[in-house]
């Protein structure tokens, strides 16, 4: 009669437990929204979509689900919204169609879809006074805002920046003084402009921290004072951890072989111009760009 009784404990005992221990798991497998409504922990953030200015104009990009941004159309007065979607796809590029904005005080707000902003986007928007860069662009061309006089940057430690409000420091635009003699650029800076810093013929020593992805054309161009970093004949710029981030040069015109450092990212414009007994460069995987005449006059190059 006892170990009836037992088993028959047992027994409820175990139905109670797995109707609990059923429960939690069911419990388990949602997550709490803001809201108090239940949501699956894979469910993923909706991202809130920036309904643009009314008459900005749009074309799809061809081969792909996504649109760029065009031309601000006859718009000529107010601020500009610049649309996260058209039709449910995202604007992933703004392009440059001659679009010319003439008015004063005008801010421009890029979305978080954008990831590229090609050559010239801006080229010409006299009256541009603000712009917001997202974090998410990866890509920026040359020569956009080269006659945006009015253009207000964020400025620190004598350099002009353009970015966000989290982030103001993306974009390094030029110096304020070309008579600076050295210089650290900020480190959250992904992006710096062709020209950036053009006849600074008294820079001697600059900073390029790792974040930087792009360099443009002609960034130090007569920077006739400025101290490399030096590594089997070759002269280098960079930061204090990586010396090697971006290739200026060659120690001699008269070099042979070059073996670039695996660090290096970036090859600088007309960087072995006119090394005439060169006849082989080896470039690591870390290469992410080669900058114009990076190679140009070297007649006797027939391997890299």
């Amino acid at each position: 009669m006892k170990r009836r009784f037992l088993v028959s404990l047992l027994t409820c005992l175990t139905l109670v437990f797995g109707a609990g221990l059923s429960a939690c798991n069911e419990n388990n497998s949602a997550t709490q929204s803001g809201n108090g409504e239940q949501s699956s922990p894979n469910e993923e953030v909706e991202i809130p979509v920036v309904v643009g200015t009314e008459g900005l104009l749009y074309e799809k990009i061809e081969g792909k689900d996504e649109y760029a941004f065009t031309g601000f159309g006859s718009i000529t007065e107010g601020d500009i919204v610049i649309a996260s979607h058209i039709d449910g796809l995202p604007v992933t590029t703004i392009e440059n169609r001659y679009s010319f904005i003439y008015k004063s005080d005008m801010t421009i707000t890029i979305p978080h879809t954008v990831t590229k902003i090609a050559n010239r986007a801006f080229y010409m928007c006299q009256g541009l006074t603000n712009i917001n860069i997202p974090d998410s662009v990866t890509s920026i061309g040359e020569s956009v805002f080269p006659l945006t006089f009015t253009l207000q940057y964020n400025e620190k430690d004598n350099g002009k920046y353009l970015g966000n409000e989290n982030n103001p420091y993306l974009y390094f635009a030029e110096v304020d003084s070309r008579e600076i003699t050295s210089f650290t650029i900020d480190e959250t800076c992904k992006f710096v402009a062709e020209r950036a810093f053009y006849d600074c013929e008294g820079l001697t020593s600059i900073e390029i921290p790792d974040s930087v992805v792009s360099i443009g054309e002609n960034a130090f161009y007569n920077c006739s004072t400025l101290q490399y970093n030096e590594k089997d004949g070759a002269k280098y710029l960079g930061n204090r951890n990586t010396p090697y981030l971006y290739l200026a040069g060659a120690v001699s015109p008269d070099i042979t072989n070059l073996t670039v450092a695996e660090t290096c990212k970036f090859i600088g414009t007309s960087a072995l111009y006119d090394c005439d007994s060169l006849t082989s460069v080896t470039l690591p995987a870390t290469v992410t760009s080669i900058s114009s005449y990076a190679f140009y006059d070297c007649n006797n190059l027939t391997n890299i």
